[in-house]
């Protein structure tokens, strides 16, 4: 049997591709329904013996290979139930991308065009250029790809001018600012204009920004201690109050006995 000879050759690049970005070879004769033997004389056979030496990531980006072991493994993680439904729909529509009637290209073409619908992998885009392999450039125009520089359109937010308290503020600046940095994401409204300054603030001074979440969170503590505090006052005074009633109307009983 020759080296890989389960394997297409557009699968023997892939595992290939795939190795050399880190991948292990026990999870790729896995996926991919060969033996471990099988990938190793694939790689004897491509000169592939060791692995290079990993350098620093420059601003250039990455190679498909990378971008498509990163979307694995974020998908991988989305589920917690051992079926990974979010990891095998995603595989399944790269299957789909690539057959004649799902729109016939090719894996790396597929990858890609399949990793633009779904959120979780939105800012791997903007980690890696693989431009070269995206089939319709002009789909999902709200991702932002690599080396595009990614502005806020502050004309075109809406402010609702709802009237909310500092913590509701604090929190909705929280989850638009986690949305902006992980997929690019930008808010078409805001609360208002408190809330607006938060989100920014998150965003342009996260430090600052996590010291007032920090505050909060100590004052959400120490209100809830005051709370505890004015109920058990008040349960105790309840208490006290009850035996006072309790003495009295034994003191009233004890009146009564005498005058008798």
């Amino acid at each position: 049997m020759s080296s890989g000879s389960k394997l297409t050759d557009a699968q023997r690049d892939e595992v290939c591709n795939r190795w050399l970005a880190g991948e292990t070879q026990g999870a790729l004769a896995r996926e991919f329904g060969v033996c471990d033997r099988t990938i190793k004389n694939l790689r004897t056979t491509r000169g592939l013996r060791s692995r290079p030496k990993k350098t620093p990531k420059k601003a250039s980006g990455a190679n498909i290979a990378e971008f498509s072991s990163r979307a694995k493994s974020v998908l991988w993680r989305q589920d917690t139930s051992p079926e990974k439904p979010t990891y095998h729909s995603w595989k399944a529509r790269v299957e789909a991308l690539e057959s004649k009637d799902g729109g016939n290209l090719s894996h790396n073409e597929a990858i890609v065009r399949a990793s633009k619908e779904y959120t979780c992998l939105l800012r791997l885009f903007r980690e890696y250029d693989v431009s070269h392999f995206d089939p319709n450039p002009e789909s999902h125009p709200k991702i932002k790809h690599f080396g595009q520089n990614i502005s806020h359109d502050e004309s075109q937010v809406t402010v609702e001018g709802i009237d909310q308290t500092y913590r509701d503020n604090l929190r909705w600046a929280m989850t638009a600012a986690g949305a902006f940095l992980r997929a690019g994401i930008t808010p078409e409204t805001c609360p208002n204009d408190a809330s607006w300054y938060l989100y920014r603030q998150a965003i342009d001074e996260p430090k600052d920004f996590m010291g007032k979440v920090g505050q909060m969170e100590t004052k959400v503590d120490k209100d809830a201690e005051n709370r505890a505090g004015l109920r058990k006052d008040s349960q105790r005074s309840i208490a006290e109050l009850n035996d006072y009633l309790a003495e009295l109307d034994i003191e009233e009983k004890r009146g009564g006995e005498t005058n008798d």
